[in-house]
């Protein structure tokens, strides 16, 4: 299709395959669930766009995939991430980006500062105020975990305010 089309998009997802009509409902449930998540895991990634999501690849996140209460997913955000989100300045948005960019470099400054098309000066600023505002511990793995793991819950729950 996209040979004819070359602005078409055609992206899926996938669930278990099974056997029998009395199973179809729970891999249509997890090929929707996988669908969902498409945009979701190129976050994950960073590798650009996914196109094919199978439902077993979303690994841990498909246990979120299972909470459908807004409210109730952003429990699993931590505070310290949140407290960024809820940081109303116009600078908002860039400090989000970077943290993202620098957590999927492993806290590269240089790669960080790369990618963004900053001086390294200015991505090491960020990442100051991102931990001044916050107050996460980048020595920390666990911290760094579950800040991860915040950033695409906190995508989980922008995709369920757009439905």
């Amino acid at each position: 299709m996209t040979q004819h089309n070359k602005k078409l998009v055609v992206k899926a997802g996938a669930g278990k395959i099974v056997e029998g009509i009395m199973q179809l409902e729970g891999s249509y449930k997890e090929a929707a669930d996988a669908f969902s998540f498409i945009d979701i895991a190129a976050d994950i990634s960073y590798e650009g766009n996914a196109y094919i999501m199978m439902f077993s690849d979303l690994g841990i996140f498909k246990l979120l995939c299972q909470v459908d209460d807004p409210a109730l997913l952003m429990e699993y955000v931590p505070e310290s991430l949140q407290k960024l989100f809820n940081y109303k300045k116009p600078q908002q948005e860039d400090l989000i980006i970077t943290l993202k960019t620098y957590l999927n470099y492993n806290q590269n400054l240089s790669k960080t500062a790369q990618d963004l098309y900053v001086h390294y000066k200015t991505a090491a600023y960020r990442i100051g105020k991102i931990a001044k505002i916050t107050g996460i511990d980048f020595d920390n793995a666990n911290e760094r975990l579950a800040v991860r793991i915040g950033l695409v819950v906190y995508r989980m729950i922008e995709n369920f305010n757009k439905k």
